[in-house]
């Protein structure tokens, strides 16, 4: 693999390609026979392969944006959330968005459990569209069509940016 040049299209037709490999597995899961709140009754294989792929697609588009310069290399998840709430995503999609740079960080640092710490983090935002229903204790529930809202989401800011 060689460099990518920042200043072309590639680094975007890498993300998007990427999102659409993301959606294309997505596609492939049937877990339509399972309750959509309730996390603990996936199979452990599907509910790894959801987290993973809910935290590869929030990864894209981070990686995107510190390629191309709009957020530091070195920079925490606060600066993707900066960024996010100020792009030109609607309200609601600006709230949906951070709302799943929490949720990766709670999947990546709580093995998918709501706590109080991730319930303050997201009182601090102020949501005034999305609500989240869950409570304390709760294993996050991860849906392919949620996921599915979250990859358009990532490919639409790399599109306007393209």
């Amino acid at each position: 693999m060689g460099t990518i040049d920042i200043y072309s299209d590639a680094v975007a037709d890498e993300a998007i390609s990427d999102l659409d490999t993301l959606w294309n597995i997505c596609n492939e899961l049937h877990i339509e026979k399972y309750p959509k709140t309730i996390g603990q009754w996936l199979p452990d294989d599907t509910y790894l392969l959801l987290i993973g792929l809910h935290i590869l697609t929030v990864s894209k588009l981070e990686w995107f944006l510190k390629e191309k310069g709009y957020i530091p290399k070195k920079s925490g998840y606060g600066k993707l959330q900066e960024f996010i709430k100020n792009s030109q995503l609607n309200d609601l999609e600006k709230e949906w968005l951070i709302y799943y740079i929490e949720l990766r960080h709670l999947l990546i640092h709580k093995g998918g459990r709501y706590d109080r710490i991730f319930f303050n983090r997201i009182k601090k935002h102020n949501f005034k569209h999305l609500k989240v229903e869950a409570k304390e204790g709760d294993l996050c529930m991860l849906s392919p069509e949620e996921l599915k809202i979250n990859i358009e989401l990532c490919k639409k800011i790399i599109e306007n940016i393209k």
